[in-house]
């Protein structure tokens, strides 16, 4: 069982691993005790990431300069189109892409859409990430086929069996049946803002 979360630990990228929990139908972990994720955190700010990737800081500007007044900065990352960052950083093997969204100069949200696992289900794939994230494995929204939701103590998970279009915009493909790991703020100003927008 060990040998079995240690290999998710390493598909998902996670740090600072501790096992042993034990799950329950409540998520109680905060922001601070939830591990980095290919050593992204909520509420980074773009500098860290400059410092880890020089040539994001480039991406991000033009990202930054491209918004409208208001909006959150959005900058979406694709081992195809952006391979100097993927050869420099061993810890991105197994992503095929990853979005953020940052607000008021920090991290908001950010999602990793990985190209080495392909779950058999939705409930497969929280039984396979939940245990290195920390998470419990029951208590998860479960009422959209291909995603499953779970909040915890300001912030929450999404698994989704199907990445979105970053597939097909990054790679210039069909878009295929890649899982992706978002991770946002329950303070997020980006999805009070979007739910605004799609309200009837």
């Amino acid at each position: 069982m060990l040998f079995r979360i240690a290999l998710l630990s390493g598909l998902l990228g996670i740090s600072g691993i501790v096992y042993g929990q034990q799950a329950s139908t409540t998520c109680r972990l905060t922001i601070s005790e939830f591990p980095a994720v290919r050593g992204l955190r909520i509420n980074q700010t773009p500098k860290t990431l400059f410092q880890r990737w020089p040539s994001f800081e480039s991406l991000y500007r033009q990202a930054d300069a491209r918004r409208t007044s208001g909006d959150p900065v959005i900058l979406k990352i694709y081992s195809g189109a952006h391979k100097t960052i993927w050869e420099s950083d061993p810890s991105l093997d197994g992503v095929i892409g990853i979005s953020f969204w940052f607000e008021v100069g920090q991290l908001d949200n950010f999602e990793i859409t990985y190209s080495n696992y392909v779950p058999q289900s939705m409930q497969g794939w929280i039984d396979q990430a939940a245990p290195p994230l920390h998470l419990p494995i029951t208590g998860w929204d479960l009422s959209r086929k291909d995603r499953a939701t779970l909040t915890c103590q300001g912030f929450g998970v999404t698994l989704s069996s199907s990445g979105p279009s970053i597939v097909s915009l990054g790679e210039g493909t069909t878009p295929l049946n890649y899982p992706a790991l978002r991770i946002w703020s329950t303070d997020s100003t980006t999805l009070r803002r979007r739910a605004r927008k799609f309200q009837p």
